[in-house]
């Protein structure tokens, strides 16, 4: 008897189980859709109650964790320094200002009370942005609410408070 080499053709259909010439091809798909379909018709009761529970899941979290949220927005027209007056500079600086205070916490306080329900400052500033785009002169508001007429009052709380804050600042200024 001869001893066993890796390279020796015995050795390798005593591993595999097939002659070198046929390994590489087996009969059939590589995976039998019948058999896939024996498989699932066996278990069907089984995937109808998994459909049932992931269905009952999904209506239970649609309906009482996923609360819908609404967005609403206010637009504001801001006609500050004019081109000739400032500096570019100095007119991003002053609108940058004017941007940042409509959130401010005495324009929040403001506006959660003319809204009502107690909601506290630190709550409401998450509930709105300001964007500003500085080609124009234009500012949003959005507010975000449970319902649309909620985030609407919300959006125009938030100017109205802005608004008198800027008034009573100009008022103060002139005096």
């Amino acid at each position: 008897m001869g001893s066993f080499d890796r390279n020796d053709e015995l050795f390798d259909e005593l591993i595999d189980g097939a002659p070198r010439a046929q390994r590489g091809r087996r009969p059939g798909l590589p995976v039998d859709p019948f058999r896939v379909l024996r498989v699932l018709r066996r278990n069907l009761h089984w995937l109808a109650f998994a459909f049932v529970c992931g269905l009952g899941v999904g209506l239970v979290l649609g309906r009482y964790v996923l609360l819908p949220t609404y967005e609403a927005s206010a637009v504001l027209v801001y006609e500050g320094i004019s081109e000739e007056e400032g500096l570019p500079a100095q007119r991003q600086a002053e609108v940058r200002t004017l941007v940042d205070s409509v959130t401010i916490s005495p324009n929040l306080e403001a506006a959660g009370k003319r809204v009502g329900g107690g909601l506290p400052t630190a709550a409401l500033k998450h509930l709105v942005e300001v964007q500003y785009s500085f080609g124009s002169n234009v500012f949003t508001v959005k507010a975000k609410g449970p319902s649309g007429q909620k985030a609407a009052k919300l959006a125009n709380a938030v100017v109205d408070a802005f608004q008198a804050h800027r008034r009573h600042l100009e008022r103060e200024r002139l005096e």
